[in-house]
């Protein structure tokens, strides 16, 4: 498992536990090392738009690019 993976996961953990502050700079360092990490930059869009962070247009472009959100990543959905 590679260090970006390692992060990720660290993230959803964090998440699931309500620590969303913690997880997005989980998932943030897991986008530095791998920016291709579709599921952290999914999972951080999720915990942006539901925390309020991007009003706006932002929010609305986040919102739109959650269509892509794997079956995984669905009960993280939940949780929000």
């Amino acid at each position: 498992m590679d260090n970006a993976q390692k992060y990720f996961n660290r993230g959803r953990l964090l998440s699931m536990k309500g620590m969303y502050p913690e997880a997005t700079n989980a998932y943030k360092k897991a986008l530095e090392i791998d920016p291709g990490h579709s599921q952290a930059r999914t999972n951080l869009k999720l915990i942006r738009y539901f925390s309020g962070i991007g009003i706006g247009n932002d929010r609305i472009k986040n919102l739109a690019n959650l269509k892509n959100v794997k079956n995984s990543d669905k009960n993280l959905l939940q949780k929000l």
